[in-house]
């Protein structure tokens, strides 16, 4: 007992120093285990367990259904997708539409884990804003994977093989647990958003605003254009390699403002966050309208020597789908400027 004592008052002029969370975990665990307490006795010890599971009742909330059915989809879908083979699975978007469920799996395995292990409080995150983010992201993502598979790869497919040798059950089976993990992200969202309103100072968590929401639409929709631009056919023309930097770093200023927000870095910045949004907004806004007027120019430019195809892959359909991209891309960035202008107003 004695040994045990010293230990403790050891341990404590030690953790009196120290700043890190897990030394006073450490510290109370050892206090509890040396005086014969225990680790599990929540009456004693709430509030200071590093890790704690949370209530089973809570796997029927509409929040963790919803994740469950996502991870369902999604497995479903990437599985069908491999196992239908290699004929019919080449090309960027195909394998878009595999990072697309891949990715969506993994962000909402870790997400579901840390919620339900209670590991989110020992990170240095927001989150009231990284499962917002990670729902919307995914719900873009999967809603492009959802359209694009079947245009790009099934319609490819169909036209390169006979109907008597096409693996296309597995396919057809795949495009639609895409459209129902779609479905179940935007349940999500939905929930999110009517859960997630305000905090307990009042302020509301950013990516559950319009703004926030806004440049995870960003960053979805350069994804997608950067995708259609890798399927075209010699794609270079003057300007080409400017409009594709350009779009890279649009969507670059748009996810450094939600790395921001969710690692909570906004305290940290060195410039009035608010001005720092206005002039990425403005910026990205820009370059954005910049890159359009180069792309229209080119299409009118090549309009002539282009053929017209009914194919979804071929070099026209994918100009215009790009041109298409990225005039949306340009109207969120301008909707993002309006927010940013007002947000700005207000503030000053």
């Amino acid at each position: 007992m004695l040994t045990a004592s010293l230990l403790l008052l050891y341990i404590h002029r030690e953790v009196s120093a120290a700043d890190s969370i897990w030394a006073l975990h450490i510290h109370d665990g050892l206090r509890c285990w040396i005086l014969g307490g225990s680790l599990v006795d929540r009456r004693s010890f709430r509030g200071k367990m590093p890790v704690r599971f949370s209530d089973m009742s809570n796997l029927a909330s509409p929040k963790t259904v919803s994740r469950l059915l996502e991870m369902l989809f999604t497995c479903t879908a990437f599985s069908l997708a491999r196992a239908a083979g290699l004929r019919g699975w080449s090309g960027a978007f195909a394998t878009f539409a595999m990072f697309t469920w891949c990715f969506s799996f993994v962000a909402t395995l870790l997400v579901f884990l840390a919620e339900f292990t209670q590991f989110h409080s020992l990170l240095a995150l927001s989150w009231k804003n990284l499962p917002v983010t990670v729902a919307a992201f995914s719900a873009l993502m999967n809603m492009a994977a959802s359209v694009t598979y079947p245009l790009m790869v099934l319609s490819v497919a169909v036209a390169q093989e006979n109907w008597s040798e096409l693996s296309s059950p597995y396919q057809i089976a795949a495009a639609l647990a895409s459209c129902l993990a779609f479905l179940a992200y935007s349940v999500e969202l939905l929930v999110l958003l009517l859960l997630l309103n305000k905090d307990e100072e009042g302020r509301t968590a950013y990516m559950a605003t319009g703004p926030g929401l806004l440049k995870v639409l960003e960053v979805s929709l350069a994804c997608v254009v950067c995708v259609t631009l890798a399927t075209v056919n010699s794609p270079e023309f003057a300007g080409f390699r400017w409009a594709v930097g350009a779009l890279c770093a649009c969507a670059l200023l748009s996810l450094a403002v939600i790395l921001i927000m969710v690692g909570e870095c906004r305290a940290r910045c060195p410039f009035p966050f608010t001005r720092l949004l206005l002039v990425f907004s403005a910026l990205a806004f820009l370059l954005q309208g910049a890159v359009l007027a180069v792309w229209t120019l080119q299409l009118r430019r090549e309009a002539r020597g282009l053929d017209k195809c009914s194919q979804m892959n071929c070099r026209w359909n994918q100009m215009l789908l790009s041109a298409a991209l990225i005039a949306l891309n340009l109207t969120a960035y301008l909707t993002d400027l309006i927010y940013s202008i007002q947000l700005s107003c207000c503030r000053s």
